[in-house]
């Protein structure tokens, strides 16, 4: 199964998650911030999520069988951006939003079976940064998975 496949599912999978706000299944690009900023707002708050394709390994096949199937691991990057208010205690909100996004995929190991097995999300970095000249909460999510291709 291509790649573009799985990305597709991930989409549909976050979208499924309560609260998760936009997904976009590529990273996002504008010329001008307040452009950018739209592409991630929802409700008049940024609550946007980005795929993207960090990495891929070649992996032989686990049965020995060289004839037509190989193996490739891929690892996607989510990254996720959330509109920051202390008063409103949306650390809260978006840590439990992450927490609510591994359990969701813990759950799908095989990504609705586009996958031939996905490894549990790692949360490499919680944080704020600046978004656009908006301060946001953002995180970084790698999601591992194998995929059984055909050789061409």
């Amino acid at each position: 199964m291509p790649l573009s496949t799985a990305r597709d599912q991930i989409k549909t999978t976050l979208e499924g998650v309560s609260g998760i706000g936009v997904v976009h299944k590529y990273e996002r690009f504008a010329k001008e911030a307040p452009a950018y900023l739209t592409l991630f707002k929802t409700g008049g708050v940024i609550n946007g999520w980005t795929i993207t394709r960090e990495s891929t390994t070649p992996m032989p096949d686990d049965d020995g069988d060289v004839s037509h199937t190989f193996f490739r691991a891929y690892s996607i990057i989510i990254r996720g951006y959330y509109s920051l208010d202390d008063s409103a205690e949306t650390e809260v909100t978006f840590q439990n939003l992450i927490e609510s996004i591994c359990d969701t995929f813990d759950a799908d190991p095989t990504i609705s079976g586009t996958v031939k097995e996905a490894e549990p999300i790692e949360v490499r970095s919680v944080g704020h940064r600046m978004f656009g000249n908006v301060l946001v909460h953002y995180c970084e999510l790698a999601l591992v998975f194998t995929q059984a291709r055909d050789r061409v």
